[in-house]
Formats: structure tokens, sequence, C-alpha cells
């Protein structure tokens, strides 16, 4: 089932050019994703909502061994 996450601090990591996907790994201390372009940026803390924020390790921990992906953003409504 989809959920928002609100990223909280990140970093760019050096390695661009990583191989596309949208599955959400752990790497280190954070939480990795790569985006459109081919960087990879790490998640070192976030916050679901109505939770308290979190480091990624937590986040990555918490699935249980289920995968995660990231979605695109809806398009804002101009109504």
């Amino acid at each position: 089932e989809p959920m928002r996450m609100k990223l909280l601090r990140t970093r760019v990591a050096a390695d661009a050019g990583a191989e596309l996907t949208r599955e959400l790994r752990r790497e280190d201390k954070a939480l990795r994703m790569v985006c459109g372009d081919g960087s990879v940026l790490h998640v070192l803390k976030l916050t679901l909502p109505g939770k308290k924020p979190i480091d990624g390790i937590s986040f990555i921990n918490g699935l249980d061994g289920r995968k995660a992906v990231w979605l695109e953003a809806e398009a804002p409504s101009n109504e």
C-alpha cells in the first residue's frame, strides 16, 4: 500500500550513474534511493504521516524483509 514520507535529512552519494531502480535499499548507514538521472540519494532521516522522525536504517529494519519502492508524486491539482 503506498504511503508518503517526508525526507528530513539527505545527502547525495558519490556513485553517480547507478543502475536505475525504484527499490529502496540499505547502504552504509542510510536508506538508498536511485533518482531518475542515475544519481544516488542517501536518506538519513525521514518521517511518516503521524509518526516521529526516524533514521533511514530504522525504516528499512521496520519493513521486516518486505520490499519497498518509491513512486512518483502526483501532480498537484489546479482547482
